[in-house]
């Protein structure tokens, strides 16, 4: 039988004087070969590990960290307890001791902001304002208790309570707080921006993203239709000094422009002529249609552009007219796209007008 294996734990490196050792067990996985059959068996062994010397500023700041909580606890304690006998005589007790816990509780919050805020002074001044105006009244209102109770040194003392409780925290706090270089206080600035904005973003696309959703299962088509309303990109406007292209052949489900033919003279019986088809008359609304196909004579033009040139020829169609107007004409528009486009006109920066001179050029 052959074991092949670690070194045995007798063979250990010699022991530095002055270091304090223990004696630790562990278990290793070694080859233990039986009749040309090797298999991987378990091994206990042990061994010297130097033990690390005492950190006693690690056990001051436990305890000190230890006192700090009890005195708080004790604070708390008392301040719950007189202010709440201080406002038991207007109040119910639950409600007054209730109402009394607010004192140091708010004290103790302020503190926790300014302890998360350690390595930015100017963010952490706020909450440790608001922790000293906090204390403050919560002292006043213990003191004002002990005048009541016709005891002014127990209200003394237990003010001086949450002030102890109060000081010990800062003490803490002031140790561990250790101010930061302009550089690095600059960075985790920037950084803490960095991080701010991106969880912002997130957020906010999240929520938009769950309202287009219910917006999309509640409207269905009408929600796909005006979100291509809404991403509709127009195209250039042409200028006024470019001569206009030449109309096309025939735009589709389109009324074609047509000239009203010449109102002859009746020469028949009145019964004839009541029996005139009323087409053959011009009509305000064979002019206004005439327009919109002068209008819309334009090739390329897209459903913003249209809807400009009909508002243009005719000011004083509302937008449900020209709606109806460009629908007949194989335009889908809607009055609201109408005003949509309106808006976005009416918010265009207007070119400014030089005033004309007085006098003649010299």
């Amino acid at each position: 039988m052959k074991n092949r294996s670690h070194p045995p734990a007798a063979e250990t490196p010699p022991l530095i004087p002055g270091i304090r050792y223990r004696l630790e067990e562990r278990t290793r996985t070694v080859t233990t070969d039986i009749n040309g059959e090797p298999r991987e068996t378990p091994e206990t062994y042990h061994v010297y590990v130097p033990v690390p010397p005492r950190d006693f500023d690690r056990v001051l700041l436990v305890g000190v960290g230890t006192v700090a909580v009890a005195v708080t606890a004790l604070s708390i304690t008392w301040s719950t307890a007189s202010i709440g006998d201080l406002l038991g005589a207007v109040v119910i007790s639950v409600i007054a001791y209730g109402a009394a816990a607010v004192f140091d509780s708010a004290w103790l919050a302020c503190m926790a902001i300014e302890w998360l805020e350690r390595y930015d002074q100017d963010r952490a001044k706020v909450a440790r304002t608001a922790s000293w105006v906090c204390l403050a009244l919560a002292v006043v209102a213990i003191v004002a208790h002990g005048y009541i109770r016709g005891d002014r040194v127990a209200g003394y003392v237990g003010g001086a309570v949450s002030v102890i409780a109060k000081g010990l925290w800062v003490v803490v706090m002031r140790h561990f707080a250790v101010p930061l270089g302009e550089g690095p206080r600059a960075w985790l600035q920037q950084r803490r921006q960095e991080i701010a904005a991106e969880r912002a973003i997130s957020a906010e696309v999240q929520r938009l993203d769950g309202a287009r959703a219910y917006h999309s299962a509640v409207y269905g088509p009408t929600a796909a239709t005006a979100q291509q309303l809404v991403e509709a990109q127009p195209v250039p406007e042409l200028t006024h000094d470019a001569p206009p292209p030449p109309p096309p052949a025939a735009p589709p489900h389109s009324e074609a422009p047509h000239t009203p033919p010449p109102v002859i003279p009746p020469t028949h019986p009145a019964d004839e002529e009541t029996q005139r088809p009323r087409e053959e008359k011009p009509t305000a609304l064979d002019a206004m249609n005439a327009t919109i196909d002068a209008a819309l004579a334009v090739s390329g033009l897209s459903k913003a552009d249209a809807v400009r040139r009909v508002r243009d020829a005719l000011p004083t169609l509302s937008s449900v007219q020209i709606a109806e107007h460009l629908t007949r004409r194989g335009w889908e528009t809607t009055d609201g796209y109408v005003r949509t486009v309106n808006s976005r006109d009416a918010q265009k920066p207007q070119p400014k007008k030089r005033p004309e001179p007085n006098g003649p050029y010299l």
